[in-house]
């Protein structure tokens, strides 16, 4: 037990859960005056709270600078998630076999909220390889996997999205407004991939397409993506069927 206090056992799971946030968010060791600095924690309520997710293996503190960082705890957990989720394990030969046909970095994701998290990844043989690291977030409007997932939302989800969420522009390529994101994504629903033409990040592109549950409830995206330069509009097609065959692919598995 983190505190044996009843009263306040609510109060010191949040500040715990702040902590442990915090040691995830830096990407860096930090000391336990960085750590009271940054979530505004007296220092002997952080000692405490640290040495209390250490017994547990969800920090660790290394004995030469005595700084936090992650734990493997966090692996653990993090693993036994990825394993419950069915969509990844019943997805995961067809991610493999589209890099090996396209060359490309192939992901699943999910929706969280009204972004997509990415639950796996594939590398293409190629020599250059992309990121989409598992558990990072990426916004709907401007991305293969949102858009291929917004699209085959009901209408009324749809008017949702447009009115709780400001379609930033990231790139010069980003489209901005709600009526030509809405004729983007009726135009995804004919063809069933979406391309994100370096609209997120300037020096990529990628291809998207929806997977579906039974009743056509659209539960994830399948998405290759490269380096701009190396996916051309007159591929775009090519890719784009191959995509979408996986996608269909994985869909009828999950049933």
């Amino acid at each position: 037990m983190i505190e044996t206090k009843r009263g306040n056992s609510p109060l010191t799971v949040e500040k715990a859960l702040k902590l442990l946030e915090e040691v995830a968010e830096a990407g860096v060791p930090l000391r336990i005056s960085e750590l009271s600095d940054r979530v505004s924690i007296n220092k002997s309520t952080c000692y405490r709270l640290l040495q209390a997710l250490s017994a547990r293996g969800y920090v660790t503190q290394d004995v030469d600078s005595s700084k936090y960082r992650l734990g493997y705890k966090i692996v653990e957990i993090s693993n036994a998630m990825l394993k419950s989720i069915e969509l990844r394990s019943v997805a995961r030969p067809h991610l493999v076999q589209l890099a090996r046909e396209t060359s490309l970095t192939v992901g699943l994701a999910v929706r969280n909220e009204w972004e997509m998290v990415y639950v796996d990844q594939v590398d293409g043989p190629g020599v250059i390889r992309l990121e989409l690291r598992v558990g990072s977030r990426w916004p709907m409007h401007c991305t293969a996997a949102g858009k291929a997932f917004l699209a085959f939302l009901r209408e009324e989800e749809i008017e949702d999205f447009l009115s709780l969420r400001n379609l930033q522009k990231h790139t010069r390529n980003t489209i901005g407004g709600a009526k030509r994101l809405i004729q983007e994504l009726r135009t995804i629903r004919v063809r069933g991939y979406a391309f994100n033409n370096a609209e997120y990040q300037k020096e990529v592109k990628a291809v998207g397409s929806p997977v579906f549950r039974t009743k056509r409830e659209v539960i994830g995206s399948v998405v290759a993506a490269g380096p701009a330069d190396n996916i051309i509009r007159g591929a775009v097609e090519s890719l784009g069927k191959k995509v979408r065959h996986a996608a269909q692919i994985i869909s009828e598995a999950i049933g």
